[in-house]
């Protein structure tokens, strides 16, 4: 199979592809935390401009995600078993929906995890809508702890945060 690889400017386009063949899953299954704007072409733009983007595949992108060592300010009121400045951050993990539970998702943590390792990092952290079951219930199967909630307004329901200690 394909390699997890760093993004480049011709991924952009495919990334927001992804993301939108996301957004109609998600949408279809009630979920509306990704929404028209977001993730959108600034956050895909910037990512890839910093060389924290990385996909998997090429036509069409089977999975992307961020990696960045950037925690949300949210995070800084959760009870974290690792500093923030030692941990990688997961941001906006997308399989293409006809190919879950295929062990997509997993390939592209075990990828995040030996980065982070990799890098001499001692926890990679997360977050997940409570309300997507299939998010909110793949980091604890991997090993991760469930360590919090933050908030995203306008969003009613909070976000679960996750943490795996290296």
């Amino acid at each position: 199979m394909d390699p997890i690889r760093q993004a480049g400017p011709a991924d952009a386009p495919r990334i927001a592809a992804l993301f939108e063949r996301v957004k109609v899953a998600m949408h279809a299954a009630g979920l509306t935390h990704w929404d028209a704007a977001y993730p959108g072409m600034p956050e895909i733009a910037r990512d890839v401009a910093a060389g924290t983007a990385f996909v998997l595949g090429d036509e069409p992108l089977l999975a992307a995600m961020t990696l960045d060592r950037h925690a949300p300010p949210e995070y800084a009121a959760v009870a974290w078993r690792a500093p923030l400045d030692a941990s990688l951050y997961v941001h906006r993990l997308a399989v293409d929906p006809a190919l879950r539970r295929q062990g997509l998702a997993r390939r592209m943590m075990a990828f995040a995890e030996a980065r982070a390792r990799g890098l001499g990092l001692a926890a990679v952290k997360l977050d997940a809508y409570r309300d997507n079951p299939g998010a909110s219930g793949l980091y604890p199967a991997l090993g991760y702890t469930h360590t919090g909630e933050v908030r995203y307004p306008p969003h009613p329901a909070p976000f679960l945060t996750f943490e795996l200690l290296l």
